[in-house]
């Protein structure tokens, strides 16, 4: 999904981690820093996030001027696994190889068809299956394409690219939209999932050390990720020990 030299989106990881890579304790945050939050939102804001169930738990509701994606395996109900397996292997291919009929016949279907057992959020069996449906529903080519929420299904403020497949239903050229850019916030399983997939990593270093954690973030390579920005903070406005926002690239190739 998403080869090099093919993007559709970008895939982000955005976390605050202690200095021994602490993120969390019985499925609770570490710290309240007023200024991270903000700048949670701030980077958020307009996209897709991605988490897992006990992280959307511990949110309580969902994230506004996002669209808001959980992951859960046991929510999900059983359906047609012949028919899903057929969508997501026929979807995975096209995150390598462009869009296919494939695609723009079971977007539209999947979209309409998946799960919304928790209200406010789409649900997704897993972290490939959320990413294989990421695109926007497709419409029309002769449809306007508007930044508007209520005019196409979980629209983003922004919309970065257009990808249209002249071979679907009557012939009728459709136009799949992807978002600009896609953020993966927890937790920590759902983490060590997407950041060998991720290009870039918002990290906000924390520090403190918290030995009674019980979820921490994966090692960084510093062979695989090059910092482009740093932010440092001596403490924050209640907050009394130092932290940096610190931005960092995907340098090698998957």
């Amino acid at each position: 999904m998403n080869n090099i030299g093919e993007k559709k989106y970008k895939l982000s990881v955005i976390v605050a981690v202690a200095e021994n890579n602490a993120i969390g304790k019985d499925n609770r945050l570490l710290w309240h820093i007023s200024e991270d939050l903000k700048y949670f939102k701030r980077i958020t804001h307009g996209c897709p996030v991605i988490m897992g169930h006990k992280t959307w738990l511990s949110i309580g509701k969902p994230l506004p001027g996002r669209r808001n994606i959980v992951l859960s395996r046991s929510l999900c109900q059983p359906s047609d696994n012949s028919q899903e397996n057929a969508q997501d292997n026929s979807q995975g291919n096209a995150h390598q190889k462009g869009v296919d009929t494939a695609v723009v016949k079971s977007i539209g279907s999947s979209l309409a068809q998946y799960r919304h057992l928790i209200p406010g959020a789409e649900l997704y069996a897993s972290l490939e299956e959320a990413l294989n449906n990421i695109a926007y529903k497709p419409i029309p080519e002769d449809s306007t394409i508007t930044t508007n929420p209520s005019e196409i299904t979980a629209q983003p403020d922004t919309i970065n690219q257009a990808i249209k497949d002249p071979l679907t239903d009557d012939n009728k050229i459709k136009t799949v939209v992807y978002p600009d850019e896609v953020f993966i916030i927890g937790g920590g399983e759902v983490y060590k999932q997407a950041l060998p997939l991720a290009d870039k990593l918002y990290l906000t270093r924390v520090h403190v050390t918290v030995d009674d954690a019980d979820t921490f973030f994966p090692e960084i390579d510093p062979a695989q990720w090059s910092e482009i920005s740093r932010e440092s903070h001596d403490h924050g406005k209640r907050f009394e020990h130092p932290f940096e926002f610190i931005v960092y690239e995907k340098t090698q190739i998957r």
